[in-house]
């Protein structure tokens, strides 16, 4: 809504616009397979807004900092990871329902594929492919170089990554 009218549904944001404004430095941002939710975390709060209105459906509180966050392809749990931890959240209910230990490595990033797999990735080791109840199925090929430089193709049937020898992987 922009002074009491609706957005077109082409306009996914307005820069500077109060309503999108999250209370702390956002560290980390998912938009739900659905469309329906955009999650933002920072300064110890994950945010769920509306992105059609930007405005904060809901607030879960976290300890720490959250470097990434993803959520599962049913748009209905959201998994995000603090260095240290993988964790998951049930929206409906805002709690967690399971976290990872990671303390071995310091994991950065977080993806969902369409079947659910997560993928933790960390600049440390190499990416790590679990299912959607976080065990660990196996390693990728080599060690990216930051987390930015892993993808899913658009339908997410294929993972792209660049290793830190420079090979790009499919």
């Amino acid at each position: 809504e922009l002074h009491g009218k609706y957005l077109p549904d082409e306009v996914v944001a307005i820069i500077g616009d109060a309503r999108a404004q999250h209370s702390k430095n956002i560290s980390a941002m998912g938009v739900s397979p659905n469309g329906s939710l955009i999650a933002t975390a920072g300064g110890g709060e994950v945010h769920l807004s509306d992105p059609k209105t930007l405005k904060s459906t809901k607030v879960i509180p976290y300890k720490g900092h959250i470097y990434s966050l993803a959520f599962s392809p049913d748009s209905k749990k959201l998994i995000g990871t603090n260095g240290s931890q993988i964790l998951r959240w049930d929206l409906a209910s805002s709690k967690k329902d399971w976290i990872e230990d990671t303390a071995k490595i310091s994991v950065t990033g977080v993806m969902v594929g369409t079947d659910g797999k997560i993928i933790s990735s960390s600049h440390e080791s190499k990416p790590i492919v679990r299912d959607s109840n976080g065990k660990p199925l196996f390693a990728l090929e080599a060690s990216i170089v930051y987390d930015n430089l892993i993808a899913f193709s658009p339908d997410k049937t294929r993972l792209a990554y660049l290793g830190k020898d420079n090979k790009l992987r499919v």
